[in-house]
C-alpha cells in the first residue's frame, strides 16, 4: 500500500495541520460551556468555523486538483462532510454560511471527483447533523438558525439523492441501448458469417465438381500415353513430346488430388485409417516415385537411416502423400546438380523423419506464412515448376490428423528441412 505522500507546496502543508486543528477545536467546543463562550464571542466564533471549513478546502481543492494525488481526492472529502453536519448543528450557523459551505462541499467534490458519488457525501452530512442530535438527547434546536440548518441539509441530501438516482437511470438508459446496439451488430455479424461460411461451402463443392469432371479424362489420356509408350516406335522427337504430355497430365492430377484432399479436409470427410507402417520401406519407395524428376534435374537423393528398423503408426496412403509433397518441393526449390537428404532416426520415443533441400531456404519474415492456405513466399522453382499454395497446408493437416508434427527449419541461401515427427510404434 502507498503511503500519503503530501503535497510538496508550503502552502497545502500548512493547510493540512491548520485543517484538523480547527475541526478538533469544533469537537472540543461542542463539549465544553460553549453557550457562555458563545455568547461574548459570538462573531469571532462564526468566523473560525466559517475560515476552519473553508480555507482548508480552498486548499486542498486548488492543490489535490493541480498535483493530481489520487489519495486525496478519494478521502478527504467525506470527513468535511461529516464534521459539516455535525457543525451546522452544534453551532447553529447562519443559513447563508450553510448554503456557502455546502456548496464548497459539493464544489470541491465535482472539482475532484466529477459527479460519482455525490449521494454519498450528502448522506455523510446528513449522518453528521444527526449524530449532533444524538449527542443532545435526540431532539433539535428549535432556534431559526438550526431549524433551517435541518432543511438544509435535509433538501441538499434529498437533492444529491433524487440526482443520483436520476444519473443512474440515465447510465442505465445509456447502457441499454449500448447493449441493444450490440446484439444487434453481433446478429449482423453472425448473419454474414453464416452467409461466409454458406458462400465458401458452394465454392468447395464447385471446385470438387469440377475436379471429380477432370479426373477421368485425365485417366483416359494417361491410359492412352501409356499404350503409345508401350508401341515402342516412338522416335526421338516424339518421346521428348511425350514426356512433355505425361508432365502435364501429372501436374493437372496433383492439383486435383489437393483439391479433393482440402475438401476433405475441410468437411471433415478424411478417413483416417493408421497402420503399423515400416518407416525405411515407405521411404524408398516415396524416393523412387520421384526418381523420374530427380533424374530429369540431376538432383543426387542422399539416404541416411537409423541402423535398426523403425514403426510408425499412421495412414500409409495419406503419409505417402505428405512425403510426396514435401520430396516434390524439395526438388521444386532445388538447383539442378544438387542433393537431396532423406534421413531417419528415433530420438526420445519419436520417430524423426527428415527431407532437406540446397535451395534458396525460406526468407525469416514470410517463415510464419508458410504453412498457411494459398500462400506463395518469394522463393520460386528453379525451372518454373507449378506452385499451388496448397500443398504445405495440406501436408501439415494431414500430419496432424494422423498424430503426427510438420516442422522445418530454413536459413535464407542455405536451404530448408522439414521435419516429420510420429510417436515409434
Amino acid at each position: 500500500m502507498k503511503m500519503l505522500r503530501l503535497p510538496q507546496s508550503a502552502t497545502a502543508r500548512i493547510a493540512y495541520p491548520f485543517r484538523m486543528i480547527a475541526y478538533s477545536l469544533i469537537w472540543v467546543l461542542s463539549v465544553v460551556n460553549f453557550e457562555q463562550y458563545a455568547s461574548v464571542h459570538r462573531a469571532q466564533l462564526y468566523f473560525l468555523i466559517t475560515l476552519a471549513i473553508l480555507y482548508p478546502h480552498l486548499m486542498h481543492w486548488l492543490f489535490a486538483y493541480l498535483e493530481k494525488n489520487t489519495w486525496w481526492r478519494q478521502h478527504f472529502l467525506l470527513p468535511d462532510a461529516l464534521l459539516l453536519g455535525y457543525t451546522l448543528h452544534v453551532f447553529g450557523l447562519p443559513p447563508v454560511i450553510s448554503i456557502t459551505l455546502n456548496a464548497m462541499l459539493f464544489g470541491s467534490h465535482i472539482a475532484l471527483r466529477g459527479k460519482q458519488h455525490l449521494w454519498v457525501l450528502a448522506l455523510a452530512e446528513l449522518l453528521g447533523f444527526g449524530m449532533a442530535v444524538l449527542l443532545e438527547g435526540g431532539h433539535l434546536y428549535i432556534s431559526p438558525p438550526n431549524y433551517l440548518n435541518a432543511v438544509i441539509c435535509s433538501v441538499v441530501s434529498s437533492f444529491y439523492c433524487i440526482a443520483f438516482g436520476y444519473q443512474a437511470y440515465r447510465q442505465s438508459s445509456s447502457l441499454k441501448k449500448a447493449r441493444i446496439a450490440i446484439e444487434q451488430q453481433a446478429q449482423v455479424l453472425q448473419q454474414q458469417k453464416e452467409e461466409l461460411e454458406a458462400l465458401t461451402h458452394k465454392q468447395i463443392h464447385l471446385m470438387q465438381t469440377i475436379a471429380h469432371d477432370m479426373k477421368n479424362p485425365l485417366h483416359n489420356i494417361m491410359g492412352l500415353l501409356e499404350v503409345i509408350r508401350l508401341d515402342g516406335t516412338l522416335n526421338q522427337a516424339q518421346q521428348e513430346a511425350y514426356y512433355r504430355i505425361m508432365k502435364v497430365v501429372e501436374q493437372q492430377q496433383e492439383r486435383i488430388h489437393k483439391i479433393l484432399s482440402e475438401r476433405a479436409r475441410h468437411t471433415g470427410q478424411i478417413d483416417i485409417q493408421n497402420q503399423r507402417i515400416a518407416v525405411h520401406e515407405l521411404l524408398h519407395e516415396c524416393v523412387e516415385l520421384q526418381m523420374p524428376s530427380l533424374k530429369k534435374k540431376k538432383l543426387r537423393p542422399f539416404m541416411d537411416f537409423d541402423r535398426r528398423s523403425l514403426y510408425i503408426q499412421a495412414d500409409r496412403k495419406l503419409l505417402m502423400q505428405v512425403i510426396e509433397n514435401l520430396l516434390s518441393n524439395a526438388i521444386k526449390y532445388s538447383p539442378p546438380g544438387k542433393s537431396i537428404s532423406i534421413s531417419s532416426h528415433s530420438e526420445g520415443g519419436q520417430v524423426i523423419i527428415g527431407i532437406r533441400d540446397e535451395g534458396p531456404g525460406i526468407p525469416q519474415e514470410e517463415q510464419q506464412l508458410l504453412f498457411k492456405r494459398f500462400q506463395k513466399l518469394s522463393p520460386r522453382p528453379t525451372q518454373g515448376e507449378d506452385s499451388s499454395g496448397l500443398g504445405l497446408f495440406i501436408a501439415k493437416n494431414l500430419t496432424e490428423q494422423m498424430g503426427g508434427r510438420l516442422s522445418f527449419k530454413s536459413k535464407e541461401g542455405k536451404g530448408t528441412t522439414f521435419y516429420l515427427l510420429f510417436p515409434e510404434a
